[in-house]
């Protein structure tokens, strides 16, 4: 079965706060060059690989969670990339 962050959206939604800092984000496989690209937030296409939905999407945002965009947010995806 392939990961889906939609999966962790239940877990992640129903969670009670806990005082202190925390690290709050998903990683949007956008880019289908260097690795994958599925969605179908954003656009990207629904496939077999995974799954990130635009209701996950959105509900990232508006908790203020970061949504880390592997085309744009990353210089390197694979060790062996210059």
């Amino acid at each position: 079965m392939p990961f889906t962050p939609t999966r962790l959206l239940p877990v992640a939604s129903t969670r009670p706060p806990v005082p202190g800092a925390r690290l709050e984000m998903l990683v949007l496989h956008d880019d289908a060059q260097r690795e994958y690209a599925y969605g179908p937030a954003q656009g990207l296409p629904d496939t077999k690989v995974g799954t990130f939905t635009q209701a996950l999407y959105d509900e990232a945002k508006k908790k203020g969670w970061s949504v880390i965009s592997m085309k744009n947010d990353w210089k390197r995806i694979f060790a062996f990339e210059e």
